[in-house]
């Protein structure tokens, strides 16, 4: 796990993100993110960036989620009957329409099922028009990338409890 993380403060170095808050899971830097269980979750991540999917997909597994991870947004809406994620975690860097359309589809199952999905929208330039425009199609939660491990999982978990059961 170790060299893991090693990897990903070295990629978040060539990505520009000098201050990027990448930290070790063993609690450096704020302790282990116990306070909020993500054991068992579903979690459907959309990352068009195979680094960065493999990094939250990495996090969230180690603390036992089970997640399931796609390139794109229409990938995600091919899955969503199937995987029924009590979270999803989507990379705004897709395309809006693609994410907006993601959304409505979200709604019309948590509609269908009578289930909701918790849905968070991560992004690395946030300008207020697109927060608007994401806030507006449906998205709860709208987090500045990149998240520390300990802020990604508190969040999932915070709303995947407040979401639906994990039956």
């Amino acid at each position: 796990m170790r060299k893991f993380w090693l990897k990903a403060r070295a990629w978040a170095r060539r990505q520009g993100w000098l201050g990027a808050r990448v930290i070790d899971l063993n609690g450096e830097h704020g302790g282990p993110a116990k306070a909020v269980s993500v054991k068992g979750l579903r979690v459907l991540l959309i990352d068009d960036n195979d680094a960065t999917r493999d990094l939250l997909t990495g996090t969230l597994r180690h603390y036992e989620a089970e997640v399931t991870a796609v390139a794109s947004a229409q990938a995600a809406v091919q899955l969503l009957d199937r995987v029924r994620p009590q979270v999803l975690v989507s990379n705004c860097a897709i395309d809006d329409a693609e994410a907006c359309a993601l959304i409505r589809h979200v709604r019309a199952i948590e509609t269908l099922h009578n289930r909701r999905i918790p849905t968070v929208a991560l992004q690395a330039r946030v300008g207020a028009g697109r927060l608007m425009n994401h806030l507006a199609a449906g998205f709860q939660v709208h987090v500045p990338e990149p998240p520390t491990p300990h802020e990604l999982v508190s969040l999932i978990g915070k709303l995947g409890m407040a979401g639906c059961s994990r039956a």
